[in-house]
């Protein structure tokens, strides 16, 4: 088994959910740090690790995207500014 991410809980349920569309199997260890965050540590089998690291990077790039769109859309317009 290799650990394709290291995330937050509440993330890898949704990259979880990914690699189980993708039918990838998963082992997953959850640990809580002194801070009392919750970490997930998600694995695969040496077989899929590829794959499971193509879906680790496409969730990862659609959360920048949302990031970046989150972002452009909080920022108020300049007097003179045109509205796209």
């Amino acid at each position: 088994m290799k650990t394709i991410i290291i995330m937050e809980v509440d993330e890898a349920r949704e990259v979880l959910e990914r690699l189980k569309k993708e039918s990838i199997p998963t082992e997953t260890q959850t640990t809580t740090q002194e801070s009392g965050l919750e970490i997930s540590e998600i694995k695969v089998s040496d077989d899929y690790y590829d794959r499971g690291c193509d879906v680790v990077e496409a969730w990862n790039a659609e959360q920048v995207a949302e990031a970046k769109r989150r972002i452009a859309a909080s920022r108020p317009l300049f007097p003179g500014a045109h509205a796209p």
